[in-house]
């Protein structure tokens, strides 16, 4: 017998099935799914090419248990700590790993979530402030003595 499926509405009005125990994997679509009997399109707040994301990752962990992250990271070489297919997941713009980050939040999906917050903490890992600044394109408002009392401040935070 073949597995109910649940149709998702994008924000762009494009509609996605998914099977339900893959949805479930969510648990505000569990909650959405199990208050409409599962028979109701669920219309939900994101954009299209991250919806067909997130059921990528859904359907790939149906079945499966999603690794468990280490935190804080011992690496920013994901390579050594997670399976290949969520390296090659991850292989995303950034403008893309904060949207995903933001519809895994808001679906409730902690393993997806913690992966997304993995690549972004191995972006930032062993960086500089200017390092940061320069790879996410944040402007240094800061004058160079407010700079330079803030590092005073904070050089606890600069210890190994």
């Amino acid at each position: 017998m073949e597995e109910d499926k649940v149709k998702l509405r994008s924000q762009e009005d494009q509609i996605f099935e998914i099977e339900e125990s893959a949805a479930f994997k969510s648990q505000i679509l569990r909650s959405m799914i199990e208050g409409f009997d599962g028979k109701e399109e669920i219309s939900l707040p994101i954009k299209a090419a991250i919806i067909e994301k997130i059921l990528l990752y859904l359907k790939h962990y149906k079945d499966l248990e999603p690794p468990v992250i280490e935190k804080p990271l011992r690496t920013a070489n994901l390579e050594e700590i997670l399976p290949a297919w969520d390296v090659d997941f991850l292989n995303l713009e950034t403008e893309m790993i904060f949207e995903l980050i933001l519809a895994a939040n808001f679906l409730c999906i902690s393993p997806l979530l913690d992966l997304l917050c993995a690549k972004l903490a191995s972006l930032l890992k062993d960086k500089t402030s200017e390092e940061i600044r320069s790879a996410f394109h944040i402007k240094n408002d800061f004058t160079p003595e407010e700079e330079a009392k803030i590092r005073e401040e904070n050089l606890w935070a600069e210890m190994e």
